[in-house]
């Protein structure tokens, strides 16, 4: 239990943290881990699963994915914020356009940016979708991208014994689908100087072992926020910031 207090007592660093990723990548439930990660004892007891905070709207909550920008105030630390940004190029331009004007309105009242968190599901491949949503912040904000500390976070990764038991006996190789999912975000970001840091998570894990799923879902958190923690840029040296 002391590393289990250890990684929920650790502080979320102030400033700002946008997340970008298609519909349905599980940006809003990463949202809610990292704005208040859920404690031992909320575990339900007949599902074994934890009951985790809604601050964000996910796919459990409403019938529809985030389809508007979402901010939320990290728990305990109330000069940390995090965006959560609706999946683009589905349906409706119009909604696009008006979903990145509000991107940038939200951006424009933070004076830090701590980073960006790239999320997809660890085993989705690439699609259309998911690359038009790259190549539009890659356009809207350049400059950031040359500047910021990017994290690449893998989605739905099952770390109870059985599951990697599973993809070994499968004979999955992981690392292809990161390599692939690096290879859009650098063909569809070219500012991007840096290879993204990776980090693959459950958000929603089980709480049946506390040694277990849990623990590698807090250890996981913990090593987002340390990656967070490398970099700050000022958003009002930034067009268009300043």
């Amino acid at each position: 239990m002391s590393r289990v207090k250890e990684y929920l007592d650790t502080p979320f660093p102030e400033g700002l943290v946008l997340l970008i990723g298609s519909t349905g990548s599980g940006k809003s439930t990463l949202g809610n881990l990292l704005v208040d990660p859920p404690k031992p004892e909320t575990a339900a007891p007949d599902s074994g699963v934890t009951e985790q905070s809604q601050y964000f709207t996910t796919a459990e909550t409403a019938k529809l994915e985030t389809q508007f920008v979402q901010k939320v105030r990290v728990k305990n630390s109330p000069n940390s914020i995090i965006i959560d940004t609706p999946g683009l190029n589905e349906t409706d331009s119009t909604k696009d356009l008006r979903h990145m004007t509000d991107v940038i309105k939200q951006l424009a009242k933070q004076k830090y940016l701590l980073g960006c968190l790239f999320v997809t599901k660890w085993d989705a491949k690439v699609d259309r979708q998911y690359e038009e949503t790259m190549k539009y912040y890659g356009k809207l904000l350049p400059d950031i991208f040359e500047a910021v500390n990017v994290v690449l976070v893998m989605t739905n990764y099952a770390m109870d014994k059985k599951s990697v038991r599973t993809r070994e006996k499968r004979g999955v190789d992981v690392s292809k689908y990161i390599v692939d999912t690096n290879n859009c975000i650098k063909k569809c970001i070219p500012a991007m100087l840096f290879i993204p840091n990776v980090v693959l998570i459950d958000s929603f894990p089980a709480a049946e072992s506390i040694d277990d799923e849990y623990l590698a879902c807090l250890e996981r958190r913990n090593d987002i926020l340390n990656c967070l923690r490398t970099y700050l840029i000022v958003l009002e040296d930034f067009v268009p910031f300043n």
